[in-house]
């Protein structure tokens, strides 16, 4: 079944409803999980580069990557450069 609209404005409206609902799903559910997500993993990289810092056994590369590493946080690119710069 097909509605055929003729007016301007009620196609135009008729446009906006899947993006309106789109935004309101992103802004509620994806972007805060999003968020969620990206603090978890700085705090896990930052919590390991602080136990392999105090931990005196640990290899320099070890200690080296980890800073790297929690220093990169969520930023894919500065993660990828750490895995060139110290590869395993």
């Amino acid at each position: 079944m097909f509605i055929v609209v003729r007016d301007t404005r009620a196609r135009i409206l008729l446009a906006l409803i899947p993006i309106i609902f789109f935004l309101i799903i992103y802004f509620t559910v994806i972007k805060p999980d999003q968020s969620t997500a990206n603090k978890t993993v700085s705090q896990g990289l930052q919590q390991v580069n602080q136990q392999v810092q105090s931990d005196n056994a640990a290899p320099a590369s070890v200690k080296n990557l980890t800073a790297c590493l929690a220093a990169a946080g969520t930023n894919t690119s500065a993660l990828q450069a750490c895995k060139a710069k110290f590869p395993q």
